[in-house]
Order: C-alpha cells, then structure tokens, then sequence
C-alpha cells in the first residue's frame, strides 16, 4: 500500500492508504487541489456521489472540504479494501454509504431510492469500454444544480464525447497531466 494526502479542510494532510499496482489509480494530489478549487463554492453542505471511487480520495476531500455526505461507488476488492480502511481511519462513517456494486447498478439503485447529488465525480479506468452504459444515467440522481466531473484519459475523449449524452452539456474542461476533466451540467 502507498500513501497519499487530503489537499485540504478538516483533514487536511491525513495520509490516505492506496493500494501498489496500475488496478487503482488515484486522481493526483495537485489535480484534486485544482477541482476542489473550482467547486470550492459548491461543497460544503453538499451531497456527494463518488464513482469508480477507488481509494475514496475525491469523495473524503469532499467530506474534509465541508460535504455533508458522500455515496461510495466501488467494486474491486483492493480498492474497496483500501476505501473501507480510509472511511475508518478519518473516522467519517456516519456521513458515508459504500456500494460495492457496478456502477451501472449502483445508479439504478440510487434512483429508485428517489436520492440526488449536487456534486458527481467519476474517474473510470483510463480504457473505459462502457461510456455509454453509465454516462446517460447521471442526470437521473444529479440535482437540478448539479455539477458532474469526470476524469478521462486526453486519448480518450472522442470517444467519451460521442457518448455524452443530449441532457448533459460540458461546462469547462481541465487538463492536469494524462487526465481531462469535464465538468458536466443539466441541459
């Protein structure tokens, strides 16, 4: 397991574990800075819905940063591992659901239980295949004010692109090193 750090509020500086190996990789520290700068405004007091959430960094920098709650979307085992061990370790259990369930399931579930999101992050694995499988379902549990970011590999954005779809419109895009991050809206 390597470390890795919350950039910034209440936990500021806590060591995050995360798991050796190209299964997880976390979004980089100087590019969580950045987004959560952006976002700054929309957080605190915030509902969050991390997907593909790996380690869990983006969802408890939302949490330190003053969200109210996240939802966990992860369902490989060494990840999910690492998350659970990070949700404990920043003693933040009572503001976190864990799913460890496919995306695509997860945000069926979420939108029968009638739940919405003002803040969706989403880094999938840099060799998505499925774009369109879970991409067309985030506006169902994105509140009316909602902002979506998803971190795609830069060779990748064609095909992410063809995929958005016609209820969502892209509001910026940032590029921090291989990954581009769109910030995503309600049409």
């Amino acid at each position: 397991m390597s470390h890795l750090r919350i950039s910034g509020g209440e936990h500021k500086g806590r060591k995050l574990v995360s798991p050796k190996g190209l299964e997880v990789r976390p979004t980089p520290q100087m590019a969580r800075e950045a987004i959560f700068s952006i976002l700054a405004a929309k957080v605190p007091g915030s509902s969050v819905l991390d997907l593909f959430s790996g380690t869990g960094s983006m969802g408890l920098e939302a949490l330190s940063r003053g969200a109210q709650r996240v939802v966990f979307v992860e369902k490989a085992p060494l990840a999910l591992s690492a998350l659970r061990r990070n949700v404990q370790a920043l003693r933040v259990e009572g503001a976190v659901r864990v799913m460890p369930l496919p995306v695509q399931k997860a945000l069926d579930i979420l939108r029968e239980e009638g739940e919405t999101f003002d803040l969706l992050l989403a880094d999938p694995p840099y060799k998505e295949p499925a774009w369109a499988t879970w991409l067309g379902k985030l506006a169902w549990v994105m509140s009316q004010e909602g902002v979506a970011v998803v971190e795609v590999e830069a060779k990748g954005e064609g095909e992410f692109l063809q995929a958005l779809p016609p209820d969502l419109q892209v509001a910026d895009r940032r590029r921090y090193g291989r990954g581009l991050f769109f910030f995503l809206v309600k049409e």
